[in-house]
């Protein structure tokens, strides 16, 4: 560490390692295909009603017959889901379920939408009903095209399908947060319904998370989307990224201030794509998953760049090598094979990692 520390100037380095301790950090999230469950404080049971303490209905295609009536266990229509509180994905490809259209793992281009139905059966209880707040219904993540329905009311339409079936605009929300009408809440046994359609192939067909999925009252559901810090922590990235590339404007000779105010940069789209928020200003939500992989791509490469330039003085032909494979991933990514493609960099990551520790670190 002295040798380092004499080599280097002693602000570059320790700037480098918090950089890297905030990459770590921010990273840990993109390990698991799906975004992570939001955090709910605990409520007594008959105000919070957890989905996934419930059993799942599901079967192929959608009526809006089906969305009035608990469905009859002996009708073998139906294929029933045991409950599995706080982690029960429901997407289809991963269901029991005949039908549907089953595309390769190397298929390009859209295709018609396939549909499928969910229903829950809950009791809800007078305290619910009651809340001063009203009542609403959190989708921990749902797509990619999807139809709420509450006792045979739709309550929230999120089904955006054009010419041929084909998706027009994809839905594919986390955090989804839906108003619950009163008018269509009773006291007793009521049925929720959901007309799910999509690519059977995308794991973001379905409820496609561990949760939450919950009823409960409005406010609470609001607090559970509460992500202020998160914000905070973003924008803060975004402006420090902008810095250091004035900086960089300033000073042209030091480069590895433009790969950090890149690297912070893109770090900042990353987590952005990932947030709340993101879904209330953009509707296309495959515009937002193109921002995340995009981004995710690139900003590690710039965060190699930004070590290479500050130990060695220039970029190594190994990190070129590794900027332009995750550049072509970024682009071709959003529109073919996009899964495919995230789990083969997830792959072959570590020995980028192996670089930057044994070249860059030692």
């Amino acid at each position: 560490m002295r040798r380092l520390l004499r080599r280097y100037p002693r602000k570059l380095f320790l700037l480098g390692l918090v950089w890297a301790s905030l990459l770590a950090f921010s990273l840990a999230p993109a390990a698991s295909a799906a975004p992570k469950a939001v955090p709910l404080g605990p409520a007594p049971a008959p105000v919070h009603i957890d989905l996934n303490s419930l059993d799942a209905w599901v079967r192929p295609g959608f009526s809006i017959e089906w969305a009035y009536y608990v469905p009859d266990p002996k009708d073998k229509a139906w294929t029933r889901i045991p409950a599995k509180p706080g982690d029960r994905p429901l997407i289809y490809r991963d269901l029991p379920l005949e039908g549907g259209t089953r595309r390769g793992r190397f298929a390009v281009g859209p295709a018609p939408a396939d549909t499928f139905c969910v229903i829950f059966a809950f009791e809800a209880s007078p305290e619910l009903l009651a809340s001063s707040s009203g009542t609403g219904l959190l989708l921990g993540d749902i797509g990619k095209n999807w139809d709420v329905y509450l006792n045979g009311a739709v309550i929230q339409h999120e089904v955006r399908l054009g010419k041929g079936g084909i998706i027009e605009t994809e839905r594919a929300v986390h955090g989804a947060l839906v108003d619950i009408d009163r008018r269509y809440l009773k006291e007793g046994t009521n049925v929720l319904a959901f007309s799910i359609s999509g690519d059977r192939q995308d794991y973001r067909t379905g409820l496609f998370s561990r949760g939450p999925y919950l009823i409960a009252p409005y406010v609470d559901l609001l607090k559970a989307k509460s992500e202020y810090i998160d914000l905070m922590l973003i924008g803060i990235y975004f402006f420090f990224g902008l810095y250091h590339i004035i900086l960089f404007g300033i000073r042209p000779a030091n480069r590895q201030y433009l790969y950090y105010g890149l690297g912070t940069l893109f770090l900042a789209f990353y987590l952005f794509s990932r947030s709340f928020l993101v879904y209330s200003i953009i509707l296309d939500t495959a515009l937002i998953r193109s921002m995340e992989l995009a981004s995710l791509f690139i900003f590690f490469p710039l965060f190699i760049a930004f070590f290479d330039e500050s130990n060695r003085s220039k970029v190594s032909l190994f990190t070129r090598l590794f900027s332009a494979y995750s550049l072509l991933v970024a682009l071709v990514s959003p529109f073919i094979w996009g899964e495919l493609i995230l789990k083969l960099w997830q792959t072959t990551l570590p020995v980028f990692v192996v670089y930057l520790l044994v070249f860059d670190f030692i």
